[in-house]
């Protein structure tokens, strides 16, 4: 399968620069605008498409739900450690 990313906020930190005032924090709105319609025209076509985030927050998800309790203890001994207590 094919994975993409699409940050927003970037297309206008990138773009601004070397744009008008008035197109100034329109980019990346645009562009998730066309990436949307991509999406529509994709999801017409096969009839499924599966967006998830990165791998690794697949797996998170998959743990957490997968035996809750057990998730949870280990959230409160990471939130211990960070916490110092």
């Amino acid at each position: 399968g094919s994975v993409a990313s699409l940050f927003i906020s970037r297309w206008d930190v990138a773009g601004n620069p070397r744009l008008p005032a008035h197109l100034q924090h329109k980019l990346g709105i645009a562009v998730a605008q066309q990436t949307y319609q991509a999406y529509r025209e994709l999801l017409q076509e096969f009839g499924q498409i599966t967006i998830l985030p990165h791998a690794e927050v697949l797996t998170y998800m998959q743990r957490k739900t997968a035996d809750y309790d057990r998730w949870l203890g280990g959230m409160r001994r990471l939130r211990a450690k960070v916490m110092g207590r």
